[in-house]
């Protein structure tokens, strides 16, 4: 059971990372809207929060990791793209049950 909700969580994973990765430069300033005001007013916000560059990093650190963490985003500023970081069930369900039988 636990390794098919692994590789379903695995391909669901890979599909959104696919969508967030459509058309996507890197920049949040290029997304598209599907309302342009929407995205006028996304951009206005950015570049006056002066935090455009941060919201980028952030974006690219969940593309690629699937999940983005203060923790991570610094960890991948000083090492570069770290990978998938999702956790998986089987694991957390194996180390479990091998700490039910200790005694």
């Amino acid at each position: 059971f636990t390794l098919e909700a692994d590789r379903l969580w695995e391909a669901e994973a890979g599909v959104q990372s696919q969508q967030l990765q459509k058309g996507f430069t890197g920049r949040l300033r290029d997304a598209q809207c599907t309302l342009a005001e929407d995205g006028q007013q996304i951009r206005q916000q950015l570049e006056l929060s002066g935090n455009e560059d941060a919201a980028d990093q952030a974006v690219s650190v969940l593309v690629h990791m699937g999940i983005s963490t203060p923790h991570l985003r610094r960890a991948a500023e000083r090492a570069g793209a770290l990978g998938d970081a999702r956790w998986k069930l089987n694991p957390v369900i194996y180390a479990w049950s091998f700490s039910l039988a200790l005694p």
